[in-house]
């Protein structure tokens, strides 16, 4: 996994190329421009400038916690007798992968953390569960039977971050 002081450091350097090359007139020499780029600073928003107009773009490193809910946590895997359909896609239609939640109550896309389980790990919804489960339920998928057996069942805080 990328540092966040290396991302950092990558934004920024592309920033000074475009803001280089957008900023700079063609009919002048040269423009200098200067930007703190200290490994610490974290930017929440990336504003690209073209002409006369400004666009905002914001960071895919800032990650609001919108709300924190306690729910309880399982895990499955690709099996057969866990799945409904083709046990290799979700509900959502997209292909199993790490990362990808079980839960009824959100939409598709929904992106959660665990963070008692998995810190700053992101996790999407994109699968669904039998409605028996409700909607404080969430379902981890895992590659392999074993290890979704091994997590048992865990009561934790989910945190929905988008």
């Amino acid at each position: 996994m990328i540092g966040t002081s290396k991302i950092n450091s990558h934004i920024g350097l592309i920033l000074v190329v475009v803001i280089g090359i957008l900023v700079a007139p063609s009919n002048v020499g040269t423009t200098d421009i200067t930007l703190n780029l200290e490994p610490d600073t974290v930017w929440d928003d990336l504003v690209l400038v073209a002409g006369d107009s400004l666009s905002v773009f914001e960071s895919p490193l800032k990650l609001d916690t919108k709300e924190k809910i306690m729910v309880v946590v399982t895990a499955y895997s690709s099996s057969i007798w866990e799945t409904w359909g083709c046990p290799y896609t979700t509900a959502s239609n997209s292909r199993v992968r790490d990362g990808v939640v079980a839960n009824n109550m959100l939409p598709f896309g929904t992106k959660i953390r665990f963070p008692e389980l998995f810190g700053e790990k992101v996790f999407v919804v994109e699968d669904r569960m039998h409605y028996r489960k409700g909607d404080y339920h969430f379902d981890i998928w895992f590659p392999s039977r074993s290890e979704a057996l091994q997590f048992g069942v865990k009561q934790t805080i989910v945190e929905i971050v988008q």
